[in-house]
């Protein structure tokens, strides 16, 4: 996990710019793929669940996945990560209605 100190970021957006300096690109493209993947599959299969629940399943099913690929992220990095993949997903959505 990363541990930046004396910095406190307000701003959601300016802590994940953190967070992916943090990462290598290729890192960064393979959580954002596996977390977007889970996202869809989320929305589509869980549509009845609440949204904590579509995240929990998210965050499970990104977390294993992540661990199996070795790739070490903090629960608060994904958690950012998958917040951002979320609102893109969503934004996608409601264009297409």
């Amino acid at each position: 996990s990363i541990i930046i100190t004396g910095v406190i970021v307000p701003l959601v957006t300016a802590k994940l710019k953190v967070v992916k300096a943090e990462m290598s690109k290729e890192t960064q493209e393979t959580v954002r793929y596996w977390t977007e993947v889970s996202v869809r599959w989320a929305k589509q299969w869980l549509q009845s669940e609440t949204g904590e629940k579509k995240k929990e399943e998210v965050l499970r099913f990104v977390s294993e996945k992540l661990q199996s690929l070795k790739i070490d992220v903090s629960a608060d990095e994904l958690d950012k990560i998958i917040e951002s993949v979320y609102e893109q997903v969503k934004k996608e959505s409601s264009s297409h209605e």
